[in-house]
């Protein structure tokens, strides 16, 4: 991964890997991996730092489709089904992209808070308070916000606590 494509490696099966290919999907940020399109079929999406999420959908042997590309995005990405539909959302510091099971997302929605913007070191999603729903945690600079979800797609208004001192990357995984 790394400048204007995302480099993608095909294992040998012996700890090697294959020559990179590049993939053009901008100035890549952040990348995830997963099945946008319910065809059992590995994709993959990138944040970029002019504000898109790019999303690639894999063939199933290690090639992908040309990007496509959906508004919003900068800092941390994660990808939890929110509203309970089957499909893989897309969770960005400040808003969520509701998946349409077929690789295509919907409009950018408020996760409940402003989650760090581009500042934004941490971001995971977990059940925090034990509802079966998932909620957005956000690390940026010195606080962590939360904001629970509805299981619906949408977020009760954020919270925010002091962390006492920079929240970075290394924070333990909740998901």
């Amino acid at each position: 991964m790394g400048g204007r494509s995302a480099q993608i490696c095909l294992g040998k099966g012996d700890g090697t890997f294959q020559p990179p290919v590049n993939y053009a999907v901008g100035d890549v940020t952040a990348i995830v991996a997963g099945d946008f399109d319910g065809d059992g079929k590995l994709d993959f999406g990138v944040l970029t730092t002019t504000g898109l999420f790019n999303s690639a959908l894999g063939y199933g042997d290690g090639t992908f489709q040309a990007a496509l590309a959906f508004s919003q995005g900068s800092g941390r990405v994660t990808l939890v089904d929110f509203n309970k539909d089957g499909s893989l959302d897309v969770a960005i510091p400040g808003s969520v992209l509701l998946g349409n099971g077929d690789g295509t997302f919907q409009p950018p929605t408020n996760n409940g808070g402003n989650g760090g913007g581009s500042f934004s070191s941490a971001m995971r999603a977990a059940d925090l308070n034990g509802d079966k729903n998932f909620d957005v945690i956000v690390g940026n600079s010195s606080n962590i916000e939360t904001a629970l979800g509805n299981g619906d797609g949408t977020f009760q208004q954020a919270m925010t606590f002091f962390a006492g001192g920079w929240v970075g990357s290394h924070s333990r995984r909740l998901q």
